[in-house]
């Protein structure tokens, strides 16, 4: 749920790597296997381009866990292998499921700092996994924003994004072109919160959606490829309304994806 008009991404395949089965020839194995040594740990056992290119836009290297070559890698690489570290997990070449509730705490101060909100760190499967972190990671990564957090449903991560924002009571200012569980929700539990629904008239028209705004409104709500009428919005336009009325723009968006 994040737009970034500037930022694209740049495709670009893995440079390919084998080894061919030489019956004669123990050397061309032994240089093959010091070729793979001098490259270090393979990841997700490929050897990817040295030379894959920056995506168009910067972003940061140094935040939600991404290293530099997360941010340097293409969209399919990122997608692969964005967040994930094999050394940090027994070398898995591939992200192990961790199934655990509950963590071990390492002493009475570890508990103590993780209490106090002083350490970020797993005690509860609900709260935090390593297997769900690295998606977050990923999925940041895609989207090529700082952080990002996974939930279980979609509607699930619209009740988070919008109880939070709108924390209190507020309006909401969206359109008819909404998927049927998403109006559901807004009719049937954000009441009882306090948060009251808008409609622009015209959600083709950015002017209809900034005259709909009110004082207390805390965000526009807009599916990027509406569910199911595949009307397509205008992000841009719409950014720059949120932007200037200093509210936030929550872009529901499933069909369209990070892709693109």
């Amino acid at each position: 749920m994040c737009y970034h008009p500037s930022h694209r991404f740049i495709q670009q395949p893995f440079q390919s790597f084998s080894i061919q089965s030489q019956s004669n020839s123990d050397s061309h194995h032994r240089r093959e296997a010091a070729s793979m040594s001098d490259r270090g740990p393979l990841k997700g056992l490929s050897i990817m381009s040295d030379n894959l290119q920056n995506t168009v836009g910067q972003t940061s290297a140094s935040t939600c866990g991404r290293t530099p070559s997360d941010v340097e890698s293409s969209f399919s690489s990122l997608a692969l292998h964005a967040g994930y570290n094999p050394a940090e997990h027994h070398n898995s070449s591939s992200v192990p499921i961790y199934a655990t509730a509950a963590y071990a705490l390492r002493d009475e101060e570890h508990a103590t700092q993780i209490a106090s909100f002083e350490l970020v760190d797993d005690i509860y499967t609900r709260i935090s996994n390593p297997t769900t972190g690295i998606l977050e990671k990923r999925l940041a990564a895609l989207h090529g924003v700082d952080g990002a957090v996974a939930t279980s449903s979609g509607l699930a991560a619209l009740s988070d994004t919008i109880l939070n924002i709108a924390a209190g009571g507020g309006r909401i200012l969206t359109s008819y072109r909404l998927y049927g569980g998403t109006v559901a929700a807004f009719s049937n539990i954000l009441p009882d919160y306090d948060i009251d629904i808008d409609i622009a008239r015209n959600p083709d028209d950015p002017q209809s959606w900034e005259e709909a705004i009110r004082l207390d409104t805390k965000a526009l709500l807009v599916e990027s490829v509406s569910n199911p009428l595949n009307a397509v919005a205008d992000l841009e336009s719409l950014a720059e309304i949120a932007h200037r009325h200093g509210i936030v723009l929550i872009v529901d968006n499933t069909v369209a994806t990070p892709y693109g």
